[in-house]
Formats: structure tokens, C-alpha cells, sequence
């Protein structure tokens, strides 16, 4: 199992198939599952996704 060290934090990564049968398993939903949106902070979004969604 390969892992992501972000900062001191190691977040191990599941292939594909294992993470697919995890999900089914446990019936795990992401939060933005739950509330049917998701977000990301604006000070990390690329000016040009910024101005597409606005141009809305």
C-alpha cells in the first residue's frame, strides 16, 4: 500500500478495487455526499476557474 505524507500526517492510499469494496462495505458517504455540495477555498481556486464561475 502506497501512502501520501502531507505535513506530519500519513494518509495511507488504497488501490481502485479496495477502496471501491470499503465504500460498499461500510456504506461510507463523503460529506459531500451528505450535503450534496462541495467546496474549496477561494485563495487556492485558479483565477481562471474563478472568473468562469462568476461569469455565470
Amino acid at each position: 500500500m502506497d501512502s501520501l505524507q502531507l505535513l506530519t500526517t500519513v494518509i495511507p492510499v488504497l488501490p481502485e478495487d479496495k477502496a471501491r469494496e470499503f465504500v460498499r462495505e461500510k456504506k461510507y458517504r463523503t460529506e459531500a455526499e451528505m450535503f450534496g455540495w462541495s467546496f474549496i477555498l477561494r485563495t487556492l481556486s485558479p483565477m481562471s476557474l474563478e472568473t468562469k464561475q462568476l461569469s455565470r
